[in-house]
């Protein structure tokens, strides 16, 4: 799987003129996003190869929640290329901090810092 939206800083690139993975993998790949609404609006990769005419529309087939529920097919070969283009949201940031601060508590490491 090609993962697109870690930039060099490790936020994700945010503006429709940046793109991290150029047009000719765009159309190779089996195209998953984490929200379709942020990428038709957002995602630099897909709207140079939608505006190229090199994809249409459809091409992202699905979200990746969907995926994780099984209402979508993520890779159905093992010679898929599967790219998924995350331009960030608040609710996988939260569940993924949370995911993080409840394996440190349980292995007692980390500590608290106030601000």
């Amino acid at each position: 799987m090609i993962a697109a939206g870690a930039s060099d800083s490790g936020v994700a690139l945010k503006f429709p003129a940046t793109a991290e993975i150029d047009t000719p993998a765009v159309v190779k790949a089996r195209f998953f996003v984490d929200r379709r609404e942020s990428t038709v609006n957002e995602g630099g990769e897909y709207l140079r190869a939608l505006k190229s005419g090199a994809i249409t529309a459809d091409h992202i087939l699905g979200e990746i929640g969907e995926v994780a529920n099984g209402s979508k097919n993520g890779r159905t070969s093992p010679l898929d290329v599967t790219l998924y283009k995350s331009l960030g949201i608040a609710p996988q940031d939260l569940a993924s901090a949370h995911h993080v601060l409840e394996k440190a508590r349980a292995a007692g490491v980390g500590q608290v810092i106030d601000f």
